[in-house]
């Protein structure tokens, strides 16, 4: 059974960027590639981020917090150089 591989260029629909085509019956391979489009595109990580809601207050503060973390980082980075 000499079966034949499907190149990446066959599956892709035009105009549609996370939508793939499934050639020569080969849905393996297209899932593959529909799930790394769906990745690369980050809308996952957009659905797991609105699926509660976070108070912009708290959004704000874990921003002050990772702010003032990475400005010590950087600090003791500084003065271990020096």
């Amino acid at each position: 059974m000499n079966k034949q591989r499907t190149r990446r260029e066959e599956m892709i629909v035009v105009g549609k960027p996370n939508a793939v085509k499934v050639v020569n019956g080969d849905i393996n391979s297209a899932l593959k590639l529909w799930k790394k489009y769906v990745k690369d595109s980050g809308k996952v990580d957009i659905l797991k981020e609105k699926k509660e809601y976070v108070k912009p207050s708290v959004v704000n503060r874990k921003k002050q917090t990772d702010a003032e973390y990475s400005q010590w980082l950087e600090t003791r980075r500084y003065a271990r150089d020096n």
